[in-house]
């Protein structure tokens, strides 16, 4: 059974307005549809609070087009939905009960567009936003609408696509002030209302699939060379690189991962 919603999807003034389109097309067949270059690699952020007790039951249902990233009170959470078409969108089902606490609780919420027509997303299509829902003890006690806080996170600039037009590298200024926007103290009062989805055509359906088992796995072996540091994890893996470093205001760290290696023992970053 379809659940029926009565929260909103909600993007910024970018997407609000914009017509879906249709992106879907024989691999060979040119597409007459070219994506606005000035919505690709868009990286927003959602934030609301809410009162609760802790011990409460407490379910989020959410999802987001492309991707999300959740967290409640500063701590990280979950992220997907698993790719789909909007006609047979996923969304998915999360206790939040142990993130709970009592008085006044945060979620927090990074979604990206990646604007660009291929094999990873259904994306390039206009389509942008976040719907999500709150249910405490069996009631619905918030829904995503235009009291949620909304803004673009002004830390992450493209340097271009690799992967064979799959995916962007990403220069990430660790200085903007999104930084930490997770937290519950955040200040996001510059921030502005959300925008409701005008052109909404979404059939929503709950993830048939877990979501992803996300832990966190060391090198096995580390190496030195000059100014490089080889990390090597032994296989292969998809993930997220995390580093603690120290440094002078505006130096810069550049990390290079892939695969293969080079005859000179680079790696094949690009």
């Amino acid at each position: 059974m379809q659940r029926i919603w009565n929260a909103k999807w909600i993007t910024d003034h970018r997407f609000a307005e914009l017509q879906p389109m249709n992106v879907f097309h024989k691999e060979l067949q040119p597409l007459s549809w070219k994506p606005d270059p000035k919505l690709e690699n868009s990286h927003l952020l959602f934030r609301r609070s809410f009162n609760a007790t802790k011990g409460m039951r407490a379910t989020l249902y959410i999802s987001a087009d492309d991707y999300y990233k959740l967290y409640i009170n500063g701590q990280f959470v979950d992220q997907g939905p698993a790719p789909g078409n909007p006609q047979h969108y996923y969304y998915n089902t999360i206790d939040i009960s142990h993130f709970l606490r009592t008085g006044r609780n945060v979620i927090a919420v990074h979604t990206y567009y990646q604007g660009v027509i291929n094999r990873v997303w259904v994306s390039g299509d206009q389509r942008h936003g976040l719907i999500a829902e709150l249910v405490l003890n069996g009631i619905t006690a918030l829904g995503t609408d235009e009291s949620w806080k909304v803004a673009p996170h002004t830390g992450y600039r493209s340097l271009g696509m690799v992967g064979y037009k799959t995916q962007f590298l990403e220069e990430y200024d660790s200085a903007a002030s999104e930084i930490a926007f997770e937290d519950p103290d955040f200040d996001d009062s510059a921030w502005n209302n959300a925008s409701l989805r005008q052109h909404v055509d979404y059939g929503l359906y709950a993830q048939p699939v877990e979501q992803l088992n996300i832990y966190r796995i060391k090198p096995v072996i580390v190496r030195y060379d000059g100014d490089l540091i080889h990390l090597d994890f032994g296989q292969a893996i998809v993930g997220y690189f995390e580093a603690c470093a120290q440094g002078v205001k505006g130096s810069a760290i550049i990390i290079r991962t892939g695969q293969e290696l080079l005859e000179n023992n680079r790696v094949r970053f690009d």
